[in-house]
C-alpha cells in the first residue's frame, strides 16, 4: 500500500479530498489514510497508466473506537471486617437565610406588624418590632430589634432548598418580663409540624436539629402566649446544614500488583505482547484507562503477611472490597467515557498457629474402685487459650460428655474440669490381690485451628482379693506394733486397748495402721503397754487369721470357756461376730466388749470387775451382748465383711505374750498397688 499527502484544493467542494500524487507504473487502487483533517479518512482512488492526475472514487469518515477506565484503592482492613473504616467529622454548612431581612433598619417600635421582608404575619397582625427594652424585652440591647409574638400571633417565612436533610435552626429568645410564664409560650412549626413547644423562661439562645425536604419549606412561630398583647421575643433566625465529613481511619497500601484481565480471566496483552499490569501508588491507588468498552477482570496480588478480605460486606458498595479471597474481582463492564471503581481490602495474615503440646500422665489404683487422673495440667497451647482433650484410645470424648468405652473394655468419663474417670471394675475382675494390668491410651489434644497434639496415659489396674484365702495371703506373716492400755491408771476409760501396727513384713498393706477396736485374747498373759501409745514398747508378731487351723498355737486353751464351756478355739466364731458388731461405734464400752471376749476364751468368770471400776462395765451388759453372739454360732465372715485377725506376739519376748484379736475391713485391704 502506498500513502500520499493531501490538501484541500478550491477548485473542489467542500469536504472533498484533491490529492496530488505520481501514479505507479501499473493501473491499481490505492487507500489513502494521511490527509490533512482534523479527522481521519478513506480514500480509495483510481490511477491511470502511467498518468500524473487522478480522481476520487469515494471518501468517508473513520471513528476512534470508545474506551473507558478500571480504577480502584487497596487499603488495609485492620479489623478485617470487609469494610473501610471512616470517621465521620460533623460541621456546620452556610446559613441558608443569607443576605437576611435585618429588622436594625427599625429605629422605632412598630405594632401589629404585617411583614417584614420575606416574613409574614399570618392570622391576626399583633406581631411587634420591638427596639431596644421596650415592651418588657429588658434583656435586649438598647440598638437591637426583635420580633415580639404577642397572643395570637404567627410569625411564618417560606424557602427553598436544594438538598434536604439535617438542619440547625438556631434563634435568640427573649423573655418579655411582663407575661410571666403563661405569656411567654410558642410553637416552632416546620412545614406545618411542630417541632417545638418553647416557654422562654430567660432570655438565651435556642437551637434545634430538623429535618428540612428539598425544595419548599416553611417556618411558623406561632404565639401561644395566654396574656393579651403580651408575648416572647425572637431574633437571628436562621437554618445551617449538618454537613458529613468522612474521612478514611484505615491506611492505603502501596506497591500492590493489579493485574488486569479479560472476561475468561486471561491476561489482557499490551501493544508489547506483555500483560497489562499496574502497582497501587503512595495513595493506594490504581488506573487501567483507555481500555476499550466490554467485560473485564483484575487480580490482585496480596502482599506477604497479607490475604484479601471479606468480599461485598456491607451496604455501602463505596466502602467494601469488591475481590474474593484470592484477590479476583467479578466481572467489570466498561463503558465508554465511564471509570469502574474496583477496591480491594488487605487483612494482615494471623501468625502461624502453634500446635498444642501435652505431655505422658500415668496413674496406678485398684481395679475395683474409680481411678481418677487429672489431665488438666498435661497439655497446654501458646497461642490459643482454646485447646481440649478431643480422644482417648482412637473413642472420641468430651469433657463434661458421656462415657465411652474403650478397647480394654474399660469405660471413661471426661469431666468438665478435664478429669479423666476410669471404671475398670469389670474389665480387669479377674485380677487377683497382687495382680496387675497396666494399659496405654494415647490421648489426643486439639487447637482451634485442628492442629494436635497426643499422650500417652499408662493406667496400672491392681487385682483385688477374689477369696478370703486370698485375701489372707497377701497379709504381711509379721507386723511390728504397740499397745495403748487403758487400766494402768484409775478410774479406767471405755476403751480397752488400741493396737498401732508399724510395719508389715513384705508388704506396707497395713503399715501405720491404728486399731481402736482391739482387744486382748488372753487374760492372764503379760503385755507391756502405756497409757500413752508413743511411750510404749515396739512388739514384734505374727498374724494369724482367726479361721486358720493354726489359731490353736497362738494361745493357751486355759480350760473350757466359762461362758459355754467351749474352747478358745472353739469360740473364735462368736468372737468374729462380736467384731463385726462394732459395738463400741454404737456406745457399748470397750471393757464389755473385752471382757465378753475373755469369757468366751478364758475360764474366769469376769464378774469381779464390776465392783473395782466402774469403767469395767457391768456384768449384765457382758451377759447380754454374750447372749446376742451366742445365737450365731458357726458364723464366718465373707467377701465385704470384717475379718478377724489375731497378733500374736513372738514367744521370745515373756514380758509381751498377750496375743490381740481385731477386725480388718475386706474392702479396705483386698487391694495391694
Amino acid at each position: 500500500m502506498t500513502y500520499y499527502r493531501s490538501w484541500y484544493d478550491s477548485h473542489h467542494s467542500a469536504f472533498e479530498c484533491f490529492t496530488y500524487f505520481k501514479c505507479l507504473a501499473q493501473p491499481k487502487e490505492v487507500e489513502l489514510r494521511d490527509c490533512d483533517w482534523p479527522i481521519s479518512y478513506f480514500w480509495t482512488y483510481w490511477c491511470a497508466s502511467g498518468g500524473s492526475d487522478g480522481r476520487i472514487i469515494s471518501c468517508k469518515e473513520e471513528t476512534p473506537p470508545p474506551t473507558g477506565s478500571i480504577a480502584g484503592l487497596v487499603w488495609c482492613d485492620l479489623d478485617c471486617d470487609g469494610q473501610q473504616d471512616v470517621e465521620v467529622e460533623i460541621t456546620l454548612g452556610d446559613p441558608v437565610f443569607t443576605g437576611a431581612t435585618s429588622y436594625e433598619s427599625v429605629t422605632c417600635t412598630r405594632y401589629n406588624v404585617a411583614s417584614y421582608g420575606d416574613w409574614k404575619s399570618t392570622g391576626a397582625a399583633v406581631i411587634d418590632l420591638v427596639v431596644g427594652a421596650q415592651a418588657g424585652h429588658a434583656g435586649n440591647a438598647p440598638d437591637n430589634t426583635i420580633v415580639e409574638l404577642d397572643q395570637g400571633g404567627t410569625w411564618s417565612r417560606s424557602f427553598r432548598l436544594d438538598a434536604g436533610g439535617s438542619y440547625l435552626l438556631s434563634l435568640d429568645a427573649y423573655r418579655n418580663l411582663g407575661a410571666g410564664d403563661a405569656g411567654n409560650r410558642f410553637e416552632i412549626r416546620i412545614n406545618g409540624k411542630v417541632v417545638e413547644s418553647v416557654v422562654v423562661t430567660e432570655d438565651g439562645r435556642i437551637e434545634l436539629e430538623v429535618e428540612l425536604s428539598a425544595g419548599l419549606n416553611r417556618i411558623d412561630f406561632v404565639s401561644t402566649s395566654l396574656v393579651g398583647g403580651r408575648g416572647a421575643g425572637i431574633d437571628n433566625v436562621n437554618f445551617q446544614p449538618f454537613i458529613q465529613n468522612a474521612t478514611r481511619s484505615e491506611p492505603v497500601k502501596s506497591g500492590v500488583l493489579i493485574k488486569l484481565l479479560d472476561a475468561q480471566g486471561e491476561p489482557v496483552l499490551g501493544a508489547d505482547g506483555q500483560p497489562i499490569t499496574t502497582v497501587t501508588d503512595a495513595s493506594g491507588s490504581y488506573r487501567f484507562d483507555g481500555l476499550p468498552v466490554g467485560e473485564y477482570r483484575i487480580v490482585g496480588v496480596a502482599p506477604d503477611g497479607t490475604e484479601f478480605t471479606l468480599q461485598e460486606q456491607g451496604s455501602d458498595d463505596s466502602r467494601d472490597s469488591d475481590v474474593d479471597g484470592g484477590g479476583l474481582s467479578g466481572m467489570i463492564c466498561v463503558t465508554a467515557k465511564d471509570t469502574a471503581q474496583v477496591d480491594l481490602g488487605l487483612c494482615k495474615l494471623p501468625p502461624p498457629n502453634d500446635p498444642p503440646s501435652a505431655i505422658d500422665a500415668a496413674a496406678m489404683d485398684c481395679a475395683n474402685t474409680l481411678i481418677l487422673v487429672d489431665f488438666s495440667d498435661n497439655y497446654s497451647d501458646s497461642d490459643s487459650a482454646d485447646v481440649a482433650v478431643t480422644m482417648i484410645d482412637g473413642q472420641a470424648i468430651v469433657a463434661g460428655g458421656p462415657a465411652v468405652t474403650l478397647s480394654d473394655g474399660v469405660s471413661v468419663l471426661l469431666t468438665a474440669e478435664d478429669s479423666f474417670i476410669f471404671d475398670g471394675a469389670d474389665a480387669y475382675a479377674a485380677l487377683d490381690i497382687g495382680q496387675s494390668h497396666t494399659a496405654s491410651y494415647a490421648v489426643t489434644v486439639a487447637d482451634t485451628e485442628g492442629a494436635t497434639a497426643s499422650a500417652s496415659l499408662e493406667v496400672t489396674y491392681c487385682g483385688d482379693a477374689n477369696s478370703l484365702e486370698s485375701w489372707v495371703a497377701a497379709l504381711p506373716e509379721t507386723v511390728t506394733f504397740q499397745v495403748r492400755a487403758t487400766d494402768l491408771v484409775r478410774p479406767v476409760e471405755d476403751a480397752a486397748y488400741d493396737v498401732r501396727i508399724l510395719q508389715g513384713e513384705g508388704n506396707a498393706r497395713l503399715d501405720g495402721l491404728y486399731l481402736d477396736q482391739a482387744y486382748c485374747v488372753s487374760r492372764h498373759e503379760p503385755i507391756t503397754g502405756a497409757e500413752d501409745i508413743d511411750l510404749a514398747p515396739v512388739v514384734t508378731g505374727r498374724l494369724v487369721l482367726s479361721s486358720d487351723p493354726q489359731v490353736t498355737d497362738v494361745f493357751a486353751l486355759n480350760g473350757a470357756s466359762v461362758f459355754n464351756g467351749q474352747s478358745a478355739a472353739e469360740n473364735l466364731d462368736l468372737v468374729s461376730w462380736i467384731l463385726n458388731q462394732q459395738f463400741e461405734t454404737s456406745g457399748t464400752s470397750g471393757w464389755v466388749v473385752q471382757r465378753a471376749i475373755w469369757e468366751l476364751t478364758d475360764s474366769q468368770d469376769m464378774g469381779f470387775l464390776d465392783v473395782i471400776d466402774p469403767g469395767f462395765g457391768t456384768d449384765t451388759e457382758v451377759q447380754s451382748l454374750l447372749a446376742q453372739a451366742a445365737a450365731h454360732e458357726g458364723y464366718m465372715p465373707g467377701i465385704g465383711d470384717l475379718v478377724a485377725v489375731l497378733i500374736d506376739p513372738d514367744p521370745s519376748d515373756p514380758q509381751n505374750l498377750q496375743p490381740f484379736i481385731a477386725a480388718l475391713e475386706f474392702e479396705t485391704y483386698d487391694c495391694l498397688c
